[in-house]
């Protein structure tokens, strides 16, 4: 049994997280991009379609709930018969297709549906072949020679020939996750978790001399709704400091609203960290914009407006306080 599942044009991190929540239900995952929606294909052999649709409704619930997500849901012998159910059910409903009423169901469907025929829909209609299901009724011979290889393949789909879904290797990325023994909302609490994780993490990116681009926070709360605030980094970041900031905003962004089950820090599009040559006897400008860069990393970490940079503005004053100005970092 094959699975569609169509999904509103989403967010990079929601998006990452419904990948990951579907590759959970089976290897065999095949995420294609499409406008205005997003689609995916998951083989649920060897589910029985009563169990596939259990699924379904399962899937339905979990996604509405914790990533505020209304998908349709198609589910069929092969993929492109899935593809079709999903387009026609309606929100938040799954339409499945037994074999017995895969002609039936073809016969509401115009042939422009599939891409492979879309060029060659005004013919088709010309012809008298308005429906996939008097399509699906036409001989192969035919078919391959009024109308070619691609619409011959269209129509091998639609009897259920099509090669197998293969296993889906999701892009590398690194996580790590801390779990309460109950929810907490307190602040401190949580930036001490947060700390470890950013320690953690880091530690992963050092030792195989990575630095991220993308890094994800997952807040389960306790009400069983998922915030998953993410954010792509300007520069990627691998040292503690940055992370442990970036790390912390990302739980201010989460809005937050009750206690807190658990916490998972994901760092993901990973590069190869930059060998750098260490200068011995560095130069002034040099040590200088050294400097900058760990106080730009600790302000980071501190958050806006908490670090103070001192400058002498006013030598000649008589007081020691008007001779420095304190601008503070990460403020406008």
């Amino acid at each position: 049994m094959i699975a569609a599942i169509l999904a509103p044009t989403l967010p990079p991190a929601t998006s990452a997280a419904l990948t990951r929540r579907l590759s959970s239900l089976t290897p065999r995952l095949m995420p294609i991009a499409t406008r205005p929606e997003a689609l995916f294909l998951l083989d649920l052999a060897p589910a029985s379609p009563e169990a596939a649709l259990a699924l379904a409704t399962r899937l339905h619930h979990s996604t509405s709930r914790q990533l505020a997500l209304t998908l349709a849901i198609g589910l069929a012998p092969g993929p492109t018969l899935a593809r079709l159910a999903a387009w026609k059910a309606s929100p938040g409903q799954t339409l499945a297709l037994a074999p017995a009423d895969i002609p039936a169901f073809l016969a509401t469907c115009p042939v422009a549906r599939l891409p492979a025929l879309e060029a060659q829909a005004l013919r088709l209609h010309a012809l008298g072949i308005a429906s996939l299901g008097t399509f699906a009724a036409l001989p192969a011979e035919a078919v391959a020679i009024q109308f070619g290889p691609a619409a011959l393949q269209a129509w091998r789909a639609l009897q259920g020939d099509e090669p197998p879904l293969h296993a889906f290797a999701p892009p590398p990325e690194l996580r790590v996750r801390r779990r309460f023994e109950g929810p907490i909302d307190d602040r401190r609490t949580l930036g001490a978790a947060l700390d470890i994780l950013a320690r953690r993490l880091a530690l992963l990116l050092e030792q195989r001399a990575m630095s991220a681009r993308r890094l994800a926070l997952s807040c389960e709360l306790d009400d069983g709704s998922l915030r998953e605030p993410a954010r792509l980094l300007a520069e990627p970041a691998g040292t503690l400091a940055p992370l442990r900031g970036m790390l912390g905003a990302l739980l201010v962004g989460a809005g937050l609203t009750c206690g807190v089950l658990a916490l998972t820090a994901r760092a993901s599009e990973l590069v190869p960290e930059q060998p750098r040559q260490l200068a011995l006897f560095p130069s002034d400008a040099g040590q200088v914009a050294a400097l900058e860069r760990l106080a730009a990393d600790v302000a980071a970490c501190q958050g806006a407006g908490r670090l103070a940079r001192a400058m002498l503005a006013h030598p000649q004053a008589l007081l020691p306080e008007e001779q420095v100005v304190l601008t503070r970092w990460g403020l406008a």
